[in-house]
This record gives structure tokens, C-alpha cells and sequence, in this order.
């Protein structure tokens, strides 16, 4: 395992090296996930900051009724300043190494996390707040050490203080295009997006463009009981419907549907690239830092990387591409949304 982490490091390390000398400023862009399964090395290392009979997840919401488990112990907020917050500063020195910008996965986390205790329900939940000010400030402290960008995964319930805190310590906010709406559902057009933000049209936890515009994922969610009865699906069908429809208005308002594409959804059958490439022009004209294509929407991938709140029902993280990966340099598909993205915000 060791001549594994070795070979890795020593493969990123020369990928940031030919990220910089070939003048990309910013180069490998890190996740950093929430937590580490709890019979890993990062938990037995720190097993006295670790709540190893806990779990965390997220409660009850629209997206998941039932609540979400994610099956990972939680840091355990008292045990981390006699510790000297040593795990954390580790995590983020030993991620900020090989790229110039990290994403926090659910930075509410650094304010509060819901815990539930070990083998219960999400029902069964509960907050636990964190030093917010502390972690914060060290994540602020070695971002400057490392001069990486840091993003933070602000989405599904986010208390205004909390989004207020972050933005003054200069950590971009996560918009993602499918949920960036006013209250009536409608989307919102590129100026309102914030300035210090990365936007996106999806993240690795949502349906690829491609399947969200067939639906498939609604079917998948129904077939894993995540709809309490048929009524609840056919609604959230027909919302999807509303939602294609709203898409489509934003982005004829924008003068960006693709030519000879009608507004109505009843006519645009399945994503197309050039639909592809219209989302991410609209992105690229909001005033956000930073705008993220995902490689999975360029290559009309459908299934997704990972479906929340499930383990051993679905096959997470296990996707290949169908592309090979020879082949992605030379795909028209990223070539033609490339050069999209550099007609809007050009390279200096």
C-alpha cells in the first residue's frame, strides 16, 4: 500500500509540474470528501478524534424523505483543539500538494454535522456543532501556505451566517446550475450568480445532464423506493417536465438555444452536445471566478458517479466512461465545448 500512495504521489506531483510549465495557474483541482471510512488508515491513525460509533449524513429533506446516511464517523468536535487540530491541518496540507485548488465536500460541516448514532436510521439524527472560527481560520491559514483556492460545497440547507462567514474568509461558493432558481422555480440568469463562486451544471452526488434530461434517474430513484407512493413519482416526473421547459426559456432569453432548437421540451427528445455546450456558454457568462465543465457531460456519459444515500444498492463510484481514455484528447465533443468556454471567457 505504501508503493501504491508512493507511485501516486510521485505521478500527481509531475502532473502539477507539467499543469505549471505548460501555464495553468490552478492545475489539478482536489475533492476533499467529508470523511474516511472508519477501519482506514486516517481513522486508525486518529481514533482519538474520531466518534467512531457515530455516522454522519443529512436529515429528512424533498431530495432524500428518508434522510441520508452516509456511513462515515464523524470528527468529534471536542477532541479537536487538545489535539492542536492536527488531523485537519494533515488532510488539507497533504491535498493541497499536488493542485492549485481544493473543494471542501459539505463545508457545512466545518459549523455543524448531522450525526447519527451507529446502525440507527436518519430519522434518529442529530446537529452537532463544530469551532467553526478555529477551523476556518486554519483552513484560510494553509490555503495561503499552499496558494490554493479553496471551494466550499455550500449546498441543501445552509444558514445565510454560515454563507456570510465563508465568504469573508475568500472561500468561492458552489453553484451548480441545477439549483441556482428564484422562488418561482424559474432560473437565474447569469448576472445573479455570485462573483466569488465557482459555477457548474452538476456535481458527482446529481444526474449527468444527460440523464437528467431523460429522466432516467427518477426512474432509478423510484426503483431503490426513494418515492413513498406512485403519486409522489408521477409528480416528480412532471416537475422534471416544468423544469426542462424553464431550462429551455432560460437559455432562449440568453439567445443561447442551439440553432433550429425549439423551446418546447416535448420537442428536444434527449441532450444533445450543442445543448450541452448552450448550459455551459450560459455559465461561462455569470460573473462567477471560476466555471467547471464536468467530463462526464461532455462525453453524454448517463449513469452518475454516485447516488446519496445508498451503499450496497447501487454500484457508487464504480462508473467507467465509454470513451477510452486515449481518446478523450482528441473528442470533438471537448474540443467543440472547449473552444465554447474560451469564446466567452478567453484565456490571459
Amino acid at each position: 500500500f505504501e508503493y501504491i500512495q508512493w507511485i501516486a504521489s510521485e505521478q500527481l506531483l509531475q502532473v502539477r509540474r507539467t499543469a505549471e510549465d505548460s501555464g495553468m495557474p490552478i492545475g489539478i483541482y482536489n475533492d476533499l470528501a467529508l470523511g474516511a471510512e472508519r477501519t482506514g488508515a486516517e481513522a486508525w491513525m486518529y481514533q482519538s478524534v474520531m466518534a467512531l460509533d457515530a455516522d454522519c449524513g443529512a436529515p429528512p429533506d424533498a431530495f432524500a424523505p428518508q434522510g441520508q446516511n452516509w456511513g462515515l464517523p464523524p470528527i468529534n468536535p471536542v477532541a479537536l483543539r487538545p489535539s492542536r487540530y492536527e488531523l485537519l491541518i494533515q488532510l488539507l496540507r497533504k491535498n493541497m500538494r499536488f493542485g492549485g485548488a481544493i473543494r471542501l465536500d459539505h463545508v457545512m460541516a466545518l459549523c455543524r454535522l448531522f450525526w447519527i448514532p451507529k446502525g440507527q436510521s436518519a430519522t434518529e439524527g442529530t446537529y452537532v456543532h463544530y469551532p467553526f472560527e478555529d477551523l476556518l481560520a486554519i483552513i484560510a491559514l494553509e490555503s495561503h501556505r499552499s496558494k490554493a483556492v479553496v471551494i466550499g460545497e455550500d449546498l441543501g440547507t445552509v444558514p445565510d451566517w454560515v454563507r456570510e462567514q465563508l465568504t469573508k474568509a475568500r472561500v468561492l461558493s458552489y453553484r451548480v446550475f441545477y439549483f441556482e432558481r428564484r422562488g418561482d422555480g424559474t432560473w437565474k440568469v447569469p448576472g445573479e450568480y455570485p462573483q466569488q463562486a465557482l459555477a457548474v451544471a452538476g456535481t458527482h452526488d446529481l444526474p449527468t445532464l444527460t440523464r437528467f434530461w431523460s429522466g432516467e434517474d427518477l426512474q432509478l430513484r423510484a426503483g431503490l423506493g426513494a418515492f413513498p407512493d406512485e403519486t409522489s413519482r408521477r409528480q416528480a416526473m412532471e416537475e422534471r417536465q416544468r423544469d426542462k421547459e424553464r431550462m429551455l426559456a432560460a437559455l432562449k432569453q440568453e439567445s443561447l438555444l442551439p440553432d433550429g432548437m425549439s423551446d418546447d421540451p416535448a420537442a428536444v427528445p434527449a441532450m444533445t452536445p450543442a445543448l450541452c455546450r448552450a448550459i455551459h456558454a450560459y455559465l461561462a457568462r455569470t460573473p462567477a471566478w471560476l466555471v467547471l465543465a464536468n467530463l462526464e457531460d461532455g462525453l453524454e456519459e448517463i449513469s452518475q458517479t454516485n447516488l446519496p444515500g445508498t451503499v450496497e444498492n447501487h454500484p457508487n463510484w464504480r462508473r467507467k466512461y465509454a470513451s477510452r481514455v486515449d481518446n478523450l484528447v482528441d473528442d470533438e465533443r471537448l474540443l467543440e465545448l472547449g473552444a465554447t468556454l474560451r469564446s466567452i471567457r478567453p484565456i490571459s
